[in-house]
């Protein structure tokens, strides 16, 4: 028989449940908490299994500010280098057509 499967906030759970991830990250679950996107409803969790449910735990995240300065670097990073690639392109290509 085939596990059923929950989606539920660390909030609502059951007494039970919040003991099984105690006992399953007991240092914390902090480097095992995924991020989840499911349309417009974008959210972080952890899993848990349990006889006979499966739950995938809404958890809330606090985003540390260096982690998003530093991603957004790197995107900005990244739009940088694709301008740069296009500029190196066009060069070429003023090169080309002058010979």
């Amino acid at each position: 028989m085939e596990r059923k499967r929950l989606v539920v906030s660390y909030e609502n759970l059951p007494p039970t449940v919040i003991e099984a991830i105690t006992r399953k990250y007991p240092d914390g679950y902090q480097y095992h908490v995924i991020k989840v996107q499911a349309g417009n409803n974008n959210f972080h969790a952890v899993t848990v299994d349990m006889e006979d449910v499966s739950y995938l735990v809404k958890v809330k995240v606090k985003v540390d500010k260096m982690d998003k300065l530093l991603e957004d670097a790197v995107l900005s990073g990244e739009e940088d280098i694709k301008e740069d690639e296009k500029a190196f392109e066009a060069a070429q290509d003023d090169h080309m057509t002058e010979e």
